[in-house]
């Protein structure tokens, strides 16, 4: 331990480092690309439960929510709209930039 720095006392490890465990750009990409594939499935498992069930799903959400249904259907169409920003920017965005910098 190091006390020289205004009496903070600083501990730190030493870590081995396994050169064999660092991502590669394709495992990246491969991996971006399954995290696309599922968060998509799960966005469309959604949009259709939703839209099937609204009303019963809505009811039972405003029952135990405590919120009007009106106000629980216009969540819905929120959390599906941040859903699916959130599967764009995080996960179709970076899959595409390393698929054109990676060549394809």
């Amino acid at each position: 331990m190091d006390t020289s720095n205004g009496g903070i006392l600083i501990a730190y490890r030493t870590l081995k480092v396994n050169r064999d465990v660092f991502m590669s750009i394709e495992l990246l990409r491969e991996f971006l690309g399954w995290c696309t594939v599922i968060n998509v499935l799960i966005l469309a498992v959604s949009t259709v439960s939703l839209t099937l069930f609204k009303e019963k799903i809505a009811a039972i959400h405003s029952n135990v929510f405590g919120v009007s249904v009106s106000d629980v259907k216009n969540h819905y169409f929120l959390y599906l709209a941040h859903y699916k920003i959130v599967v764009i920017v995080f996960n179709l965005a970076p899959y595409l930039a390393l698929a054109v910098v990676n060549g394809g």
